[in-house]
């Protein structure tokens, strides 16, 4: 129920700006939730009036569940503060609260009883690929969207990254007893569960050298936090670094350029947490002719609204899912190559109904499927 001294030095070094609420996604679609009052403002007088910083209770329930977690406010504070605090408060409430939203309680469920979001048994996609062996390259981490085909066409990008690694003679190979690498219930506050997650993982991933994946959130949990607990032995490779890589390294020709008008969203876990923002455009760059930018791209992305594990939440009042989908669909784009396989299923559900009539609608890729298109075998 404590703030940290940084957490309590950031509510008071606060110049008022307001730039980390214009950025927030949640509140852009129309939700509660207001980063500078909910995470920052709101507890400046409790901390005074009792002078203790014992004020986690005051934070606004609602508006923490309203985050993405996707730190555009802790970006675009002028003064370095982590405005951020959903964090505490989704812990405070399932683990000191006991209050767990109903569309999660499943979710934690099948984490806890299968190892996965989905309550899974069996996975179709990882009983077709290599297994990993100790003489392979890389662990081909597919995490749960991938695995258990959340958005059954994601198959088809998975199938087109083993076609690259295929064709630049990289071995990899999937683990057999892959669990979520936790990020959902990282992010909803469900700690013991993430611990069971990270602890089984870590177990199965002793062989590996290096381990790739085309999830950002697994990428920032197996890659990075995971790190915080444990000295990790692997090396983590985004699979826009690992592409990017291979075509400057010349191990993946090019045959041909795209002639559509191409842009890319940048997934927040990807651009913000991880920092690659220039191996995915390296890519494209080098297989579109006509690649131009969105508006706020970069480290200044706009979340496409499953951040935060709200890729599980009930549809609510507010349209954080719907603001990025609007603005791609008011670019001149064709298509839309992203590096998320969470951000592909945002859009492919999104897009559609978005695009106004008489218009074609936009074409959503995964990296591995544009550049698939333009490589010579």
């Amino acid at each position: 129920t404590r703030l940290t001294k940084n957490q309590a030095l950031d509510i008071f070094s606060c110049v008022e700006c307001g730039r980390c609420t214009d950025v927030c996604p949640a509140h852009r679609g129309g939700g509660i939730l207001d980063p500078k009052n909910h995470f920052i403002l709101d507890l400046r007088q409790p901390i005074l009036n009792s002078g203790d910083v014992n004020v986690l209770n005051d934070i606004n329930v609602g508006a923490g569940w309203e985050c993405t977690t996707c730190q555009a406010c802790t970006y675009a504070c002028p003064v370095g503060n982590q405005i951020e605090k959903s964090d505490e408060i989704r812990r405070l409430q399932v683990m000191v609260e006991g209050q767990v939203p109903q569309e999660y309680q499943k979710l934690f469920m099948n984490l806890q009883e299968t190892g996965n979001t989905e309550g899974a048994l069996k996975s179709s996609l990882a009983d077709n690929l290599p297994k990993f062996t100790p003489d392979k390259e890389y662990v081909l981490w597919l995490g749960c969207f991938a695995r258990y085909n959340l958005d059954p066409t994601f198959t088809k990008s998975v199938e087109n990254y083993t076609k690259i690694l295929d064709t630049a003679e990289v071995s990899y190979g999937v683990l057999e007893k892959e669990w979520c690498s936790g990020d959902p219930a990282n992010r909803l506050g469900e700690k013991m569960t993430y611990q069971l997650l990270m602890e089984h993982n870590l177990e199965q991933l002793v062989a590996a050298k290096k381990v790739t994946t085309m999830c950002p959130h697994c990428a920032v949990n197996v890659g990075k936090e995971y790190g915080n607990y444990h000295s990790l032995n692997y090396e983590m490779e985004h699979h826009t670094q690992v592409i990017s890589s291979l075509i400057d390294n010349g191990r993946l020709s090019i045959s041909g350029k795209s002639s559509e008008a191409v842009t890319y969203h940048d997934p927040c876990n990807l651009s913000r947490m991880l920092e690659v923002v220039d191996a995915p455009r390296n890519a494209i760059k080098a297989t579109a002719n006509d690649f131009f930018e969105l508006e706020e791209s970069g480290t200044n992305t706009l979340c496409c609204g499953a951040g935060g594990g709200l890729w599980w939440k009930k549809e609510g009042s507010g349209r954080t899912h719907l603001a990025r989908a609007e603005q791609i669909v008011e670019s001149r784009a064709e298509t839309v190559v992203t590096g998320c396989n969470f951000c592909y299923g945002m859009f492919n559900q999104g897009l559609g109904p978005l695009t106004p009539e008489g218009k074609e609608q936009v074409q959503v890729k995964d990296l591995a499927d544009f550049v698939v298109e333009n490589i010579a075998e």
